[in-house]
């Protein structure tokens, strides 16, 4: 008999990291429920049968390089133009923002009208051992795009006609916005995060395509346009996945609560407020600027705390190579020549003491000979 109140009864399920994470796809899902049962007595007492959907999410590993390892993308084009592309990481949570940096060096009179970033989604399904095969159409997402100013010179490497601009590199760095996962667009145009389930597999590559021109060989009155496409593959991880839920808490947390209930999605907070969310990204600092130029307006030299000096200096080069009291000093070393100076042949035959006795090089014998004298016993050394 149990009395009206509540109790609670704590338990644990290890998981295996080998099952698929919960997966929600337009012709395949993958989904785990929490089932608890009550059985009572009795030939007419039906069991309480409870469920509750447990959502399992696949976070990377803690010594995985693809948070933090950039993706780097130095070609040319047709020997026109040098780019240098640098994007920030290997793998973002859904609904975080992609640092990306552009460095264009034209080696040409060519021009760049415009850059696009997008993410394509590709999803694939396997059933009946495989047998059966269907692949999804590509889902492309513009995440950010850049024109040049419309007018008589549309190019963003600036007027390289009339030679009065430098042909030298230029820079840009964009914050690339990544959609939510309940985007309140249509429901095709939703992210799904990667997955590592065999039968319903979901993987992304992000793509920047570059629009340029070069004049016709043919009539140079015309020009030429061509869309540079650069893909690579790009991981897509929940947008649970962020650094305050997935690294460990501090220890002096100590008001930190307790409660197993999972975390609201924070793609919520950006959908309900997509001003403050602009706002926010515009006021984020700079991206990790990986393509090096020289700053304009540098720090001031007492603005960084010099190291502390030496306790014991190095020593002199008079105190190491000196002629008196230093380690190859006439105390160390003493070299005796012969009187004849008018032959490299009899300039070669001396005797130098150098921590032995004796060392003999002659130039009609190839072996050298080298003689050490002790109190306590004689040895003697020949190469």
């Amino acid at each position: 008999m149990f009395p009206p109140g509540e109790y609670s009864y704590n338990f644990e399920l290890p998981i295996d990291s080998s099952l698929p994470e919960s997966i929600d796809c337009h012709l395949g899902s993958v989904k785990y429920m929490l089932e608890a049962t009550i059985e009572r007595p009795g030939a007419f007492k039906s069991k309480l049968v409870g469920k509750k959907e447990v959502t399992l999410i696949r976070t990377p590993a803690e010594a995985s390089l693809e948070v933090g390892e950039p993706i780097v993308v130095a070609r040319n084009w047709e020997d026109q133009l040098h780019y240098d592309i640098v994007i920030g990481g290997k793998a973002f949570p859904i609904g975080s923002t992609v640092p990306v940096a552009f460095k264009l060096t034209p080696l040409a009179k060519v021009r760049c009208h415009r850059i696009r970033i997008m993410i394509t989604e590709n999803t694939e399904y396997f059933c009946r051992n495989k047998k059966v095969h269907r692949i999804e159409p590509v889902r492309k997402f513009l995440l950010y795009e850049h024109q040049a100013p419309t007018g008589s010179n549309d190019n963003l490497l600036g007027d390289l006609d009339d030679g009065a601009e430098t042909a030298g590199p230029i820079e840009f760095e964009f914050n690339a916005k990544i959609p939510g996962c309940n985007s309140a667009a249509r429901e095709n145009q939703k992210l799904h995060p990667d997955t590592t389930y065999p039968n319903i597999k979901v993987h992304h590559w992000i793509k920047i395509v570059l629009r340029l021109s070069k004049t016709d060989p043919s009539d140079p009155s015309k020009r030429r346009h061509f869309e540079v496409s650069i893909d690579s593959p790009f991981h897509l991880l929940s947008c649970r996945c962020t650094t305050a839920n997935v690294s460990l808490p501090a220890y002096n947390q100590f008001g930190r609560s307790s409660s197993s209930a999972l975390p609201p999605c924070p793609c919520v907070s950006s959908q309900a407020e997509p001003d403050q969310d602009i706002e926010q990204l515009n006021s984020q600092p700079r991206p990790v600027h990986l393509l090096r130029r020289p700053s304009l307006n540098p720090p001031p030299f007492d603005a960084d705390v010099p190291p502390p000096p030496l306790v014991t200096p190095p020593p002199g080069y008079d105190d190491v190579v000196g002629v008196e009291g230093g380690y190859f000093g006439s105390a160390n070393v003493t070299a005796r020549d012969d009187d004849d100076d008018d032959d490299d042949d009899e300039d070669s035959d001396r005797d130098v003491s150098i921590g032995f006795s004796r060392m003999s090089l002659s130039p009609n014998q190839s072996d050298v000979s080298l003689s050490s004298h002790s109190s306590s016993s004689a040895s003697s050394v020949s190469v």
